[in-house]
């Protein structure tokens, strides 16, 4: 299971990589609060990604924390 200090040392995940080589973890926890995205992507695509590139059961568990998250200007 991952603590928050073991994310605090680790920096980003790209979770869509790493998930299949550790699916243990994640089935262990109950819920996944992703709280850093790229500025290459839009507030509104965000969710869209993870649920073209998440496996069901991980995204149903994944929720993004998108407050105070902007949209880059064009």
């Amino acid at each position: 299971m991952c603590r928050p200090e073991d994310a605090l040392q680790g920096g980003p995940l790209d979770l869509p990589y790493q998930y299949p080589k550790r699916p243990a973890a994640s089935a262990q926890n109950e819920a996944i609060l992703l709280i850093h995205f790229s500025a290459r992507y839009s507030r509104a695509r965000i969710p869209a990604l993870l649920d073209e590139r998440l496996p069901p059961a991980l995204r149903a568990k994944c929720t993004p924390l998108l407050a105070g998250f902007a949209d880059r200007p064009s």
